[in-house]
């Protein structure tokens, strides 16, 4: 299976494909650990960027849960950066 990445920036989340059916979506509303979700067809996981570790999950197969771990591990840093970069998004303008 080829993968590769499209990059889309909506105004609540950032959302990465892998392939034409799953998504990688940072969210910016601002809750810890920092975290995306993958979701294709009706399966949703979410996955702790900081530990690597699968908090739940449903309606994946072992080979999508697979390839989908592997790929938020090799991108990691990218993750992690979008996320800071959702959350700035959630702070208030200073007002003068």
């Amino acid at each position: 299976m080829g993968i590769y990445l499209v990059y889309t920036h909506y105004k609540m989340s950032t959302k990465l494909w892998i392939g034409q059916h799953l998504r990688i979506e940072v969210r910016n509303r601002k809750h810890n650990p920092p975290h995306v979700h993958a979701m294709a067809k009706g399966a949703e996981a979410v996955i702790d960027l900081k530990s690597l570790r699968m908090n739940k999950h449903s309606g994946f197969n072992k080979a999508t849960l697979k390839i989908t771990s592997e790929w938020v591990k090799e991108n990691q840093e990218l993750l992690l950066e979008v996320w800071e970069n959702e959350q700035k998004k959630r702070q208030p303008s200073t007002v003068m």
